[in-house]
């Protein structure tokens, strides 16, 4: 439909089609049952079909009603057309309306029902615009009539210029045109329009409520800067909105343009350190120092340390010993004050007060002695304040042996017995002896000989020094040197340091200080049995025990390294026999051994007459034996063997019965106890030693 508005709007604005102006617009009822509405709109769709059809352009004229039954339709009247003639006319539209486009040029009686005078109100009712003619704008202006007395949005003629809006340029009359109008219907919108608070696009540019700008007000705290248009509602800056009493933070609360203003001061302090402040600064609340500018208290009459106190404190000062002891304050009427430290102070009298003040009590009256032993005593001549008198025999009493004058005669301890006659008795002498080393340490505190200070005597059995020892600062090079230094000493155990504080190591021994003139020097004493194969190796070198006095009882050996010696002896002491030899030149024993016959470690010094001494391993494998224990002998070289002998007379040397002899060569052709054979000697015992000199 609207499709058809636009193309009649074309043709009027081209002037095809006019349209008076003023005009009225009517009201369209064309049947006349007093509604404008669809009944009316088919009507006249009806009538165009009449005024239309193509047998009969320009509608089927007619005589009477009759004659329209035949040509149009049974329900068609003839009624007067648009000229002279009738045509035929659809049975909806009312009798009374005409189609005649001039009309009764006068009519006396309008309620007459004649072709001329067929009433005023429905007169050219289908010529809705009044050009005289029923065409198909009229059909559109019925349409438009129709929808605005239906209440349609569209007003058939919203500015009532007597134009149709489909008609009209400026259909709301704000004087812009429809095609420039952004709103063609509401004249309160247009552009160049001035814009208003409304949230409505009043100027037609596109935006809402734009560029109404921004005011301001008030100061402090109410200071504003505000938009006078928000949400299309007009604002208002309230120049006091956001007041506050005012409050000391550095603002203007309540918005006078003044900051912290009249919050007052306070006053505080004593003395010196009264003064105001004020309760605010720089936006921080203030607290009143009720001790600002105070200092220590000083003696001038002013309350220097602000505690409403004036010269408080300030002490007192104490002075004078005795009598003239007293006090002073330090401040009295803003001055300072001295203390006289002999205030009071007079002549010393014994009353037990310092009265000349020097700080001593009842001085300078002396002191009286008497007394003897434990009676002697000294007093104060003046105690307590009081004249003292001394006593020669208080505290005496019966004499006890304590070192000490008990009955005050003069003498202590009289009547004791005193055995070194040093006037100290022997209870309480910690020397009864006198010879410097005391009681507790001398071995015989009642012998002056002896003691912890004595030099030790050699060899006369006595422990000079109290060491525990006798004789121990005797020892000698050897048994010899001892005999010679002291030839009373007798056979026994000594002991033998043979290089005094040399590297070697001292021992004990025995020592035979008799046979053949004494002085020998033993080097080892060996029990033989038949268990005693590999039993020693070189006799002074390896210690089987302790030296013991019963030598038949005694297995030791010693080392006698640093011992010179002349003369060497072998000893039997199973029988008491015994050989001595010479030596081929003097000598000092040492450790130095050769390998025997059979790889074994063996001693051996020559002596006097083609003889060695020898002593240690010698292996014989005639006897089928790895080694043959020999612990001394003496070793006679001969052409056909050897012999441990000093003549060719019975055997006086010995070696060990279990080693037995070196059968065929004869070495030691013939031992103590047996003659010859490698096994004669198996289950014999025997006790051996040799013994240097």
């Amino acid at each position: 439909m609207r499709s058809g508005i636009t193309f009649i709007c074309v043709l009027l604005s081209a002037g095809l089609v006019s349209a008076p102006a003023p005009y009225t617009a009517p009201d369209g009822d064309l049947n006349q049952d007093g509604a404008v509405d669809g009944l009316d709109l088919q009507c006249e769709i009806l009538l165009f079909s009449y005024l239309n059809l193509a047998d009969h352009p320009g509608g089927a004229e007619c005589a009477e009603d009759a004659d329209c039954a035949d040509l149009v339709a049974p329900d068609a009247r003839c009624g007067a057309g648009f000229g002279p003639g009738k045509v035929c006319l659809p049975g909806c539209l009312a009798p009374v309306v005409a189609l005649d486009k001039d009309g009764a040029p006068s009519c006396d009686d309008p309620e007459a029902d004649d072709d001329n005078c067929l009433g005023l109100t429905p007169r050219r009712i289908t010529d809705l615009n009044c050009d005289g003619e029923t065409t198909n704008t009229d059909f559109l202006f019925l349409v438009a009539v129709i929808f605005g007395k239906l209440g349609m949005p569209d007003s058939p003629d919203h500015d009532g210029d007597g134009r149709l809006n489909f008609c009209d340029d400026d259909s709301d009359g704000d004087g812009v045109a429809d095609a420039d109008d952004c709103v063609v219907l509401d004249a309160s919108l247009f552009p160049s329009n001035e814009e208003m608070c409304d949230l409505i696009d009043n100027d037609c540019d596109g935006e809402v409520d734009e560029e109404m700008g921004h005011s301001s007000c008030g100061q402090g705290a109410c200071h504003w800067y505000m938009p006078v248009c928000k949400n299309g509602v007009p604002q208002v800056c309230d120049p006091f909105d956001g007041w506050a009493p005012e409050e000391c933070d550095g603002v203007d609360n309540d918005c006078d343009g003044e900051v912290d203003e009249e919050l007052g001061s306070t006053t505080c302090g004593w003395g010196l350190c009264e003064h105001a402040a004020p309760l605010c600064a720089d936006g921080e609340p203030q607290e009143c120092d009720p001790y600002q500018g105070a200092t220590g208290e000083e003696c001038d009459l002013l309350d220097n340390d602000c505690d409403g106190m004036v010269d408080e404190d300030l002490g007192t000062t104490t002075c004078g010993v005795g009598a003239c002891l007293h006090w002073v304050d330090n401040c009295a009427e803003g001055e300072l004050q001295v203390c006289d430290p002999m205030e009071g102070a007079s002549e010393e009298v014994c009353d037990a007060v310092d009265n000349d003040c020097n700080g001593e009590t009842d001085e300078g009256f002396g002191t009286t002695t008497c007394g003897l032993g434990l009676c002697e005593h000294t007093v104060d001549d003046c105690e307590s304040g009081v004249t003292q008198v001394c006593d020669p025999n208080l505290g005496a009493g019966p004499e006890v042996c304590d070192g000490l004058d008990n009955d005050c005669n003069g003498v202590a301890d009289n009547g004791f017995n005193d055995h070194d006659m040093d006037g100290q008795a022997d209870c309480v002498d910690e020397d009864d002896d006198d010879d410097g080393d005391p009681d507790v340490t001398d071995c015989e505190p009642m012998n002056p000989a002896v003691g912890g200070l004595a030099v030790e005597i050699c060899f006369n059995g006595v422990d000079d020094n109290c060491n525990n020892q006798q004789d121990e600062a005797c020892d000698g090079e050897s048994c010899l040197k001892m005999l010679q230094a002291n030839p009373a000493l007798s056979d026994g155990v000594y002991t033998i340091d043979p290089d005094g504080s040399g590297p070697l190591a001292s021992f004990s021994t025995w020592c035979d200080m008799t046979t053949e003139g004494g002085g020998w020097t033993y080097g080892a004493i060996i029990e033989t049995t038949t268990s005693s194969s590999n039993r020693t190796r070189l006799p002074g070198v390896t210690k089987f025990g302790g030296v013991n006095p019963n030598k038949l009882l005694s297995e030791y050996s010693v080392n006698l390294t640093g011992v010179p010696y002349e003369t060497i002896r072998i000893d039997n002491f199973s029988t008491g026999d015994y050989v001595t030899q010479a030596a081929a030149s003097p000598g000092t024993w040492n450790g130095t051994t050769y390998s025997s016959s059979h790889g074994n470690a063996a001693k051996k010094i020559t002596m006097t007459g083609s003889r060695e001494f020898r002593t240690g391993y010698y292996g014989s494998s005639i006897c089928s034996l790895a080694q043959t224990n020999i612990p001394v002998c003496f070793a006679a070289l001969v052409p056909t063997g050897w012999v441990c002998d000093t003549d060719g007379a019975d055997v006086k040397g010995w070696v060990d019965p279990t080693g037995g002899e070196i059968c065929g060569l004869y070495y030691c052709k013939k031992v103590w106890r047996g003659n010859s054979g490698c096994t004669s000697y198996i289950g014999q015992t025997a006790v051996y030693g040799f013994a240097i000199r």
